[in-house]
């Protein structure tokens, strides 16, 4: 099975194989909003890559080559702009407000027809949701721009809004980050991408779709297809099936619309609990509800202690450090983002970990921080701040797991993703991957299996209208 997914060619030669992929572009479809889906790139910066050569290919073809300018918020991800710059498109900043959303008046006074398009990351990385989103798109289509979502922080949004619904023509997916593996898993990466009706004919070619339909007795045949202004191939293999897509499809199968709803709520409520705890430790600058993630400020008045030394006490305290000063506008920054995967217990233990190094912090107590590595590991780099026993635990699991994961995904998520179509497939009926422990994060009371699609073979079942989004109609 190993050398059988290596190439396109005889992806589509193992059974089963293409339906996955089109029932998961399918799902994508679904949870998203979009009338496309490519699973082709990589990785979220190779999608947005793709969606802005499909941005510009769709100007080009309607001859309106004096499109040359990309809009960009200043709370984006750095991805942005270098995507645009990537195919020489000038880019325009724009600031934030004093809420954290995008200035509507700087947006407006940017806003002409040589604009190819804008690309927003909502929620934001300050980790809030756009108050004026609608404004935003509406903004920027007036004047004859496409909107780009940046999908990286698509775990906030499940089962609660879709991008496509708010106007958006095209969003990259980090599969890797939103459906499979938590952030910081170390890949391997993957970065669909989905379109809105007008950009459909550009989608990167081939896509996987049904070259002859089936009926009751005969399931469809799927083939590759190629869309009519193609911008062609953006990698040599179909993305990364098994690290990747079989992963990804396996877990939207397992959860089914109200777990992943679930999974929006829980990213969003673990954040907000943090934030709660930690403002009156922390400066937050834009210090309003959040969504899966807020960034507060790494330093205190009269301290020499900064965030990284921060971030470095933290792995003293057997805690994995967050994004350190990212994203820019944010002195001193400080990302936390806990994901939907973290109880009450880690939460509260993180909490009281950050609120001791700033007491640590605002006594200035450099030679706690020495002592431990954190500043002197900072400013000298052959010494390393002291990791606890319980970290390295951690570390050699981590990297177990990751080197066991090769074969695994091969072996046991193909098997998995039949057991989610397919019920009572194991020795006495039971389900032979989810009846093993489950992990001990807070994703319901419920049986895990509960929302998972049982549909025969060659048949693909909606996962309802949980997914749509609420309000928009």
């Amino acid at each position: 099975m190993n050398n059988l997914v290596k190439s396109d060619v005889s992806i589509l030669m193992v059974e089963d194989n293409p339906r996955y992929l089109a029932e998961l572009q399918e799902w994508l479809k679904e949870i998203s909003g979009f009338a496309g889906v490519t699973l082709q790139p990589a990785a979220g910066a190779h999608g947005e890559f793709t969606g802005v050569l499909m941005m510009a290919a769709y100007h080009k073809q309607r001859g309106d080559t004096k499109r040359t300018k990309m809009l960009i918020p200043d709370a984006a991800h750095g991805t942005n702009p270098a995507s645009a710059g990537m195919l020489g498109m000038s880019v325009v900043t724009i600031p934030s407000d004093e809420r954290g959303n995008v200035d509507l008046k700087a947006l407006e006074a940017a806003c002409d027809d040589t604009v190819v398009g804008m690309m927003v990351t909502n929620p934001n990385t300050l980790g809030m949701f756009d108050e004026h989103i609608e404004k935003v798109v509406k903004l920027v289509k007036d004047c004859g721009g496409l909107m780009y979502g940046d999908g990286a922080n698509l775990n906030a949004l499940l089962g609660i809004v879709r991008p496509g619904d708010l106007g958006f023509d095209v969003m990259h997916f980090n599969l890797h980050k939103t459906f499979s593996v938590p952030h910081g898993g170390g890949g391997p990466g993957s970065g669909p991408v989905g379109v809105s009706e007008r950009l459909l004919d550009f989608l990167p070619s081939p896509l996987v779709g049904i070259v002859e339909e089936g009926d009751d007795d005969i399931e469809p045949l799927y083939g590759f297809v190629t869309p009519k202004h193609s911008i062609g191939r953006m990698k040599a293999f179909h993305g990364h099936f098994g690290g990747g897509l079989v992963r990804a499809y396996t877990y939207i199968a397992m959860h089914g619309p109200d777990g992943l709803k679930d999974i929006a709520q829980y990213a969003v409520l673990n954040a907000n609990y943090l934030q709660a705890r930690l403002r009156d430790t922390y400066k937050i600058p834009y210090d309003r509800i959040c969504m899966h993630e807020f960034v507060m400020e790494g330093r205190f008045e009269g301290s020499d202690i900064r965030a990284l030394d921060i971030s470095k006490r933290l792995m003293d305290y057997n805690f994995h450090p967050p994004t350190n000063y990212f994203p820019l506008i944010v002195h001193e920054a400080l990302m936390i983002e806990p994901t939907e995967t973290e109880n009450k217990d880690t939460l509260d233990a993180f909490a009281e970990a950050l609120i001791k190094i700033a007491g640590e912090a605002r006594e200035n107590d450099l030679q706690v921080f020495q002592s431990l590595g954190s500043i002197h590991g900072a400013r000298h780099p052959g010494h390393h701040a002291r990791i606890g026993i319980h970290r390295v635990a951690e570390i050699d699991h981590a990297v177990g797991g990751v080197v066991g994961m090769q074969d695994h995904v091969q072996q046991a998520s193909l098997s998995l993703v039949s057991d989610a179509r397919n019920p009572g497939h194991g020795p006495g009926g039971e389900h032979p991957v989810l009846n093993q422990p489950q992990p001990p994060w807070p994703l319901g009371d419920e049986d895990p299996a509960v929302g998972r699609r049982h549909h025969g073979p060659g048949a693909f079942q909606p996962l309802g209208d949980g997914l749509h989004a609420e309000g928009t109609g």
